[in-house]
């Protein structure tokens, strides 16, 4: 499908004029005011500007689109690799079929503007302590963080998932082990 065709009225909403998640996200992502203070503005300028950039193809203030650079950013930190245009697509066509329904479609402005917050402001974070952090251990304490972020939503530990030209798929294997009932040791005779 066209990007155009992709953004569908019931993932978009009316931006209130404050932040309701990116203070909060400051708070737990920092350990001092001083941090605090600088991680907002960090959080604040990057979701500004991705919006800015995101309204010129009509995209700003829409939660599939949200959702997808959430995956597509933190899976190219933790699997230290770019995503293909034509994968990022993709996964936001697969993100738009999966997101297509009455629940979302009901969700209050607010309630999809602090996702749309949380999926924009937990990257850019990452994206930027990526550019500071330059330290070996740094870099692979953010991939870790990454992973982790990227698990929270999908379910699923990035290294099991491929993100290419035809969108995210599950690496071989993966979806029988998680489909298979866990095995649990035998109770004590």
């Amino acid at each position: 499908p066209r990007k155009e065709d992709l953004l569908k009225p019931e993932f978009r909403f009316r931006r209130g004029a404050e932040w309701l998640v990116l203070p909060a996200l400051a708070r737990q992502l920092s350990t001092s005011d001083t941090e605090r203070i600088a991680v907002l503005d960090l959080l604040t300028k990057g979701v500004t500007e991705t919006s800015r950039l995101l309204a010129a193809e009509g995209a700003d203030n829409d939660i599939a689109t949200a959702t997808a650079l959430y995956f597509t950013q933190l899976w190219g930190v933790a699997r230290q690799r770019a995503v293909p245009e034509a994968g990022a697509d993709a996964l936001h066509a697969q993100i738009v079929g999966a997101l297509a329904g009455p629940e979302v479609a009901a969700m209050s402005d607010a309630d999809k503007q602090r996702y749309w917050e949380y999926c924009l402001g937990l990257p850019i974070f990452v994206l930027g302590m990526r550019e500071v952090a330059t330290e070996p251990a740094a870099q692979a304490d953010l991939r870790t963080i990454a992973a982790a972020a990227f698990e929270v939503l999908l379910g699923v530990r990035p290294e099991l998932v491929d993100i290419g030209n035809e969108g995210l798929k599950l690496a071989a294997g993966v979806e029988e082990a998680l489909a298979a009932p866990a095995m649990s040791p035998a109770a004590p005779a």
